[in-house]
């Protein structure tokens, strides 16, 4: 395990350039996100009664709030407007995908270099029909699962009725959509990586056990970084532990790209 590992991070040092470039693609996007909740949640907060008001000011603030986004259609533009991002998010996705994981099998293969645009050109049709399918799958069956819990929302009900809605249901389909998830996962990478669907299925479940250990062990490393950092910067207020708190996407990039890296490691060791 500690040769896919050591494999897998000496690949993603030597893609430094696209992470600090996926890292500035995530930055611009939760930018992005910030002002648009800014725009929504300042102008409300602005509305909140002063801590000195009563009772009863606070409760008719939440009132009106209510009715607002209950019986008339002020939220729509933001509606529309979070589904153009998402749209805009889903077609670049696939296509950063496509870059990074056939960059990862061909510096793999010639030992220098990097093919991130190279490889948008090649496979994005394969790793973007992929992608879509995936997203039907997932998505079309949530609408049995959203749909009655929106019907309670907006039925004025209580909050224990809400919670009833949560049955056997919801956790057969959060299985399928992990179960789904990890398999186009796979297959993206297959496609990315010039194998074939039942080639990429079958080295997978054949070395299945080292690939979800490397996996979990770079996915406990992160979490111990995060949860360090996170703490430092509740515990000790400084420009280091904000300074650190900054760059932690950053860090998330680095290690996402590390494990898809030592994943291939695991493929490609044991290929026929």
């Amino acid at each position: 395990m500690t040769h896919f590992l050591r494999q897998g991070w000496r690949m993603a040092k030597g893609h430094t350039k696209i992470i600090i470039a996926l890292f500035l693609y995530q930055a611009i996007w939760g930018f992005i996100l910030y002002r648009m909740i800014d725009n929504i949640i300042t102008p409300l907060l602005k509305r909140y009664p002063e801590l000195t008001g009563s009772a009863d000011t606070v409760a008719l603030f939440w009132i009106e709030n209510q009715f607002q986004i209950m019986k008339t259609d002020v939220w729509m533009p933001y509606l529309y407007t979070f589904l153009i991002l998402l749209l805009i998010r889903m077609i670049f996705t696939p296509l950063l995908q496509a870059g990074l994981f056939y960059s990862i099998h061909h510096r793999s293969e010639v030992g220098k270099g990097t093919y991130f645009r190279k490889g948008i050109s090649a496979k994005w049709k394969q790793v973007t029909l992929l992608y879509w399918i995936k997203n039907i799958l997932i998505f079309i069956p949530m609408i049995w699962i959203v749909k009655p819990f929106f019907a309670t929302l907006f039925s004025n009900k209580s909050i224990t009725a809400i919670f009833s809605l949560f049955d056997w249901t919801l956790f057969v389909y959060i299985a399928w959509a992990l179960i789904i998830q990890l398999l186009f996962y796979v297959l993206q990478l297959g496609a990315s990586w010039e194998m074939s669907i039942t080639t990429m299925l079958r080295q997978t479940l054949v070395h299945l056990l080292p690939f979800i250990v490397v996996s979990v062990v770079i996915a406990l490393i992160y979490s111990f970084f995060s949860v360090s950092i996170h703490a430092l910067s509740i515990i000790w207020v400084s420009f280091l532990s904000f300074l650190l708190f900054q760059i932690l996407p950053l860090i998330r990039t680095l290690f996402k790209v590390w494990m898809i890296s030592a994943q291939y490691e695991c493929i490609r060791e044991h290929k026929s």
